[in-house]
């Protein structure tokens, strides 16, 4: 495992390409005075919401796809600065443009505005 950065809160770690739900992965970014820092995302499908609120998954993400929603997603994860101790997270590591593996299909992790990215599938 090689490490990318380390920080109280995450352990950034090179790594293979294959997510599931919820998995969380690091782009870098830099910035004018604290240097390379890095954003969390977490995937997301709206099958597996579906099916968390016991609804028919094919049924809603048909009708998902026909009003023109995103089926997969990654969101940008808030973070927060807490006087708490709290277990090291280990995150992998990618860059924008990187093809991910998520639910059976492969995606290109794109940037989009206001730091979040969008996965199109390829």
């Amino acid at each position: 495992m090689t490490i990318i950065s380390s920080s109280p809160a995450y352990l950034i770690v090179e790594g293979h390409n294959n997510f599931e739900t919820g998995e969380q992965f690091a782009i870098a970014y830099e910035t004018k005075n604290h240097g390379t820092l890095h954003r969390i995302y977490i995937l997301g499908c709206i099958a597996d919401c579906i099916a968390d609120m016991g609804l028919d998954a094919a049924k809603e993400e048909a009708k998902a796809i026909a009003n023109g929603h995103q089926v997969f997603w990654a969101n940008l994860k808030s973070t927060m600065v807490t006087s708490d101790k709290r277990e090291q997270q280990i995150v992998r590591g990618i860059q924008h443009g990187d093809v991910i593996n998520y639910k059976g299909k492969s995606f290109t992790v794109q940037p989009t505005h206001n730091n979040n990215v969008k996965l199109v599938q390829i």
